[in-house]
């Protein structure tokens, strides 16, 4: 159970299964991660490239960039990295 204070909600998740530890057993290693809060730490922390949306505090050793936390600034984000990899 999460309580994320900044959303004024509670997420109920599984506590054995991180979403790192769903992609690693998918065979994912290489990969691009948007995260918003503490749960995403992980997801992050093993990115090639993780964007934190928002500004949770606990992303800040974790996140390589930030973005708003509104839709625009999450597209904006995407249209850049899919320019950036059609280059």
């Amino acid at each position: 159970m999460n309580h994320h204070l900044d959303e004024g909600i509670i997420d109920f998740a599984p506590g054995s299964t991180t979403k790192w530890e769903a992609l690693r057993a998918a065979g994912i290693t290489r990969y691009i991660a948007f995260g918003n809060d503490l749960n995403d730490i992980e997801l992050l922390g093993n990115a090639t490239r993780a964007i934190r949306v928002g500004a949770h505090p606990s992303l800040d050793d974790v996140a390589h960039t930030t973005v708003g936390a509104d839709p625009e600034s999450v597209a904006r984000e995407i249209v850049g990295i899919a320019d950036s990899v059609l280059l």
